[in-house]
């Protein structure tokens, strides 16, 4: 969710943000998300906008980086071509479960 609102320049509309976990979470689910993050200080709603708060930017750099440590480990022996077809299966399994 962090990470999500950071690509988004650290603010994102409400709408968008649940468009972007759809099929994964529902609208619901990804508000239910927002405001546990809200009430933990790592977001904030501005009008219908979430952006991220200083600890929330803070928080997900931390975890920005953990995530890139883990991702160097896992990608070990993996070229590129394996990787696009990983992402392209998946990809694929997705637009399944949404149809």
């Amino acid at each position: 969710m962090l990470n999500a609102v950071a690509q988004a320049g650290g603010t994102i509309k409400s709408k968008a943000l649940a468009d972007s976990f759809h099929p994964m979470l529902s609208v619901s689910e990804t508000e239910l998300q927002v405001d546990t993050l809200t009430q933990a200080g790592l977001l904030a709603r501005v009008g219908d906008a979430i952006e991220l708060t200083g600890q929330g930017r803070e928080t997900q750099r931390q975890v920005a980086s953990a995530q890139e440590l883990v991702r160097r480990k896992v990608m070990q022996g993996i070229d590129e071509a394996e990787y696009v077809t990983t992402l392209t299966v998946l990809e694929r399994l997705v637009t399944n479960l949404e149809s």
